[in-house]
């Protein structure tokens, strides 16, 4: 007799999950039983994972009804684990996959009872018994999260179809067809915690409205947000000091009880902020970091202006000023693409600055560690060394606009061999579509540090791909591109429009397709428009995604949508802007590329 592997998860967390084998037969009445309900009739299936030809589907069975049922906080977990964030559980879960499928206990057993955090280096901190090596997750599980993203990719694009389909006249009566379902279903991933993984002191979000169409909203906050209701708040939650809550009367706390699901994980994040906040630079940088920095913008605007910089400055030091919406924001109102700004009057007043010209082996001396990776680059893994590296002093705070092209010269070095070589085999450009300009529109000479660190044979074609609505008003008569010449071995294209929407990343983005795919403090569910990227990547395996996060928190989800590998290499990227940026929704350490992942990860052989 066929036996159907079950799961079963009690909503009460001090009883321990159990698993079962029923026949095919009695398998409904006794899933009823275990959900203490009367009937079949009387529960309800969700869908975890979507069966594919490849891997079955996962499954959970639990009441319609919750009356008096307790939140079921391990099998919500597990739902965040499955990227489906809002997705709550209560009364008791019953987890089964297809076909008769096998699912064990230790299948699911950490990810429930520890936290959504699939790494297998935040679960080892996290299980009780530290001298256990945790179990792997099954890739069926590790994937699951990039699963149903695209799968909410193609119901979107379903609904889209729908909607245009609709007779003009039926709108205007009022009978536009009912897609909330299938709305529904996409937003499970992106609405409610999303904006938490997007969180930054001004935030100008495109939100799915239920027309499937996009609007532009404003969230601009300058004090803590409750992370329930989002009214104002002050008390950090007492465990992890990770959110906000509202205190008495008010019942936020117990209603936001889905928190629970990652308390411990944001426990340890938290914990990660010394680390994170630590530079070896100059006095400056521990200033930067410190509370009050972590908690307002008052302070950095002060540091500007004892810097000497202020809001009417034209160095590219402006964008610190208000650089964070991109062509919306005043300071790029005032870029012009066709003139060129040398380090000395972009980074003034700072004159401790790195020489505008290439490494040279003199250069390399001063640095007695330095090694090279496969392919003859420099590896630099700290600021410390690149200030070294560059004969400037720590006592210089040009660290605070270098971030955006020492990342990106850390993204070639550490994940670009592969492409480097083919590039140097088909004798032309190495090709790095970076997706999602915006404030780096401020700073474009800047960039001619990546070509001043590589070794002089490795050319590079750099395409800054701007959404046209962040374009500034200077460049509202550019056409759909303009290449500037930085140096002999750096072309800078600037390109118009939307990737893979209006723009195929194939043909109309520089010379050809991508060997990269860079963007910086990208939010991957901030915007609509970053499901054609992820798509593009997902379809092209060859092609190495490299993308930048605010916290850890948003990089693990963001990461997950490449599936187990991306969200195995998530790590902190050395040269993260040392300044701790103020945000109010949470309390999470938190920096401009702060953290680092990829996707499509390729090795030489």
């Amino acid at each position: 007799m066929t036996l159907f592997p079950v799961v079963f998860i009690p909503e009460n967390e001090n009883e321990g999950l159990l698993q079962a084998n029923f026949s095919k037969y009695a398998y409904a009445d006794k899933v009823a039983r275990l959900l203490s309900v009367a009937t079949s009739d009387d529960f309800q299936t969700s869908l975890l994972l979507r069966p594919s030809t490849k891997v079955p589907g996962l499954y959970a069975a639990h009441a319609c009804t919750i009356n008096n049922a307790q939140p079921n906080v391990r099998a919500t977990r597990l739902s965040m684990a499955c990227g489906l964030f809002r997705l709550r559980f209560y009364g008791n879960v019953v987890l089964w996959r297809t076909d008769f499928s096998t699912l064990s206990l230790s299948d699911v057993l950490t990810t429930c009872c520890v936290t959504p955090d699939l790494r297998k280096c935040v679960r080892q901190v996290l299980v009780v018994d530290h001298a256990s090596p945790v179990p792997d997750v099954p890739m069926w599980l590790a994937n699951a999260a990039k699963e149903n993203y695209h799968d909410g990719a193609v119901l979107e694009k379903l609904a889209a179809a729908m909607i245009e389909e609709k007779p003009a006249d039926e709108h205007s009566r009022g009978n536009s067809c009912d897609n909330s379902t299938v709305s529904e279903t996409i937003r499970d991933q992106e609405d409610s915690e999303n904006e938490l993984l997007n969180a930054t002191d001004s935030i100008e979000k495109l939100q799915d409205v239920p027309s499937l169409q996009t609007v532009t909203r404003h969230f601009v906050t300058n004090e803590p947000l409750c992370i329930h209701c989002r009214g104002p708040a002050s008390v950090l939650c007492s465990d992890c000091r990770g959110v906000y809550f509202c205190t008495a009367p008010r019942s936020c706390r117990v209603l936001g009880w889905s928190h629970d699901c990652q308390c411990k994980t944001w426990e340890l994040y938290i914990s990660r902020r010394t680390g994170l906040s630590t530079f070896h630079l100059g006095p400056w940088s521990q200033i930067l970091t410190s509370r009050p920095f972590q908690t307002s913008s008052t302070p950095y605007e002060k540091f500007l202006r004892e810097l000497g910089v202020e809001e009417t400055s034209q160095s590219w030091w402006r964008t610190e000023w208000d650089g964070w919406e991109g062509g919306t924001g005043r300071s790029a109102r005032t870029v012009d693409v066709t003139t060129r700004e040398t380090y000395i009057s972009g980074l003034a007043p700072v004159t401790d600055i790195p020489p505008e010209r290439a490494v040279t082996v003199d250069d390399t001396i001063r640095l007695t560690l330095l090694d090279r990776n496969e392919v003859g680059m420099l590896k630099l893994t700290s600021w410390r060394e690149y200030y070294q590296l560059r004969d400037v002093r720590e006592s210089s705070p040009i660290g605070l606009l270098l971030s955006f092209p020492l990342t990106l010269y850390y993204a070639i070095v550490m994940h670009g061999s592969v492409p480097c070589t083919v590039a140097h085999m088909l004798n032309r450009p190495l090709r790095i579509h970076v997706v999602g300009v915006e404030k780096e529109l401020n700073f474009l000479d800047l960039f001619k540090e990546v070509s001043f660190l590589l070794p002089d044979d490795v050319a590079v074609e750099l395409v800054f791909v701007v959404r046209k609505d962040m374009l500034p008003p200077s460049l509202s008569h550019m056409n759909n591109s303009f290449e500037i010449r930085l140096t002999n071995t750096l072309l800078l294209v600037l390109t118009m429009g939307t990737y893979g929407d209006s723009l195929d990343p194939n043909f109309d983005c520089g010379s050809g397709p991508p060997d990269m795919i860079m963007a910086f403090n990208a939010g991957l569910f901030a915007y609509e428009s970053w499901r054609s990227v992820v798509t593009f990547l997902n379809l092209h395996p060859s092609v190495v995604g490299v993308f930048t996060d605010y916290n850890e928190y948003s990089g693990l989800h963001c990461a997950s949508l490449g599936g187990a590998s991306a969200r195995e290499s998530l790590r902190v990227n050395p040269f993260r802007q040392p300044r701790a940026m103020p945000v109010y929704s949470m309390n999470l350490p938190q920096m401009s590329n702060g953290f680092l992942y990829v996707f499509n990860e390729q090795k030489l052989e």
